[in-house]
């Protein structure tokens, strides 16, 4: 079982990351996590994107051992040799610990042209792939035509690993068939036993120094995350929110749960999410270091 760690973006911040969120990312790799991520999950209206690969190249160069991911919402504004090429270059700094998930993001429903997007980001994975594996691509799609190219650099794995985070079963079933690993975002349903669960999820994860206190300090800022997230009322009503759809309690309990999603699933990593609005940082802090001391060696 692998653990990692994810920076969600933040609208009230210049480089689009908070201080302390981007300190506790940094800490991760002396604790022990297996990776650190960030990106964007939820999305901001309006939005056409924002800078990840600097910040992620930042990351590269002050760690060492810990493997780096990097979500990233796909759209017509990206070429997929450009996205090759980024992700390539951060490959090399980091001689081979990147990953990379693209992101579908949630809520997008019923918004005009959404299934032409859709089937143009799923081309845009699979030029990227293509050109980390072999090196060199040409390409005549439905979106997409260039003749072969050498993609420089070349990727030290050869692909890295790429990820499709989704929770839309059609968009799942399509990475799972095209050879894709599968990551749930947070708050999405789970677990749901069987095929359907495997991989890695992200988890808004608090561990308290008691289970009534993690309880009650963490709940109503999951809600806060909910209501940001647009959850409707119902979802949050719900006794699973804080069960099935987040991870909250003391670390016993939060090791027991995590055993019984493994038991049910073949869940093989899971990230930790902690948006957590109304809570502190040196909270945040302290939970982060619980889980990997208290939680994550019954893993091991």
């Amino acid at each position: 079982m692998n653990f990692g760690v994810f920076c969600p973006r933040s609208a009230a911040d210049a480089s689009g990351f908070s201080r302390d969120a981007w300190n506790r990312l940094l800490r991760a790799e002396s604790q022990g996590y297996d990776s650190i991520w960030l990106g964007d999950i939820e999305g901001f209206p309006g939005d056409k994107g924002f800078p990840v690969f600097a910040p992620a190249a930042n990351l590269a160069v002050r760690t060492q051992r810990v493997r780096i991911g990097v979500a990233l919402p796909l759209g017509v504004d990206l070429h997929p040799l450009r996205l090759s090429e980024e992700i390539a270059t951060l490959d090399v700094m980091t001689g081979g610990r990147i990953e990379w998930a693209a992101t579908w993001l949630e809520g997008r429903e019923g918004i005009e042209g959404t299934a032409i997007e859709d089937a143009r980001a799923r081309e845009q994975v699979a030029i990227a792939v293509h050109a980390f594996t072999h090196g060199r691509v040409g390409w005549e799609g439905g979106f997409y035509r260039f003749p072969e190219v050498p993609c420089i650099p070349s990727s030290v794995q050869a692909p890295p690993p790429t990820f499709v985070l989704s929770a839309d079963s059609d968009v799942r079933n399509w990475g799972r068939d095209a050879g894709y690993r599968l990551m749930r975002p947070p708050l999405a349903a789970f677990p749901v036993a069987g095929a359907e669960c495997e991989g890695t999820v992200l988890r808004h994860v608090y561990v308290g120094a008691s289970h009534r206190k993690a309880r009650q300090e963490a709940e109503e800022s999951l809600r806060a995350a909910c209501r940001k997230a647009g959850l409707g009322e119902p979802e949050m009503a719900s006794p699973s929110l804080v069960d099935d759809r987040a991870l909250i309690g003391d670390a016993r309990y939060c090791r027991e749960r995590i055993a019984e999603w493994c038991e049910s699933t073949d869940l093989d990593s899971l990230i930790l999410y902690p948006d957590f609005p109304t809570l502190s940082s040196d909270a945040l802090d302290e939970s982060q270091a619980r889980f990997v001391e208290e939680v994550a060696p019954a893993f091991a």
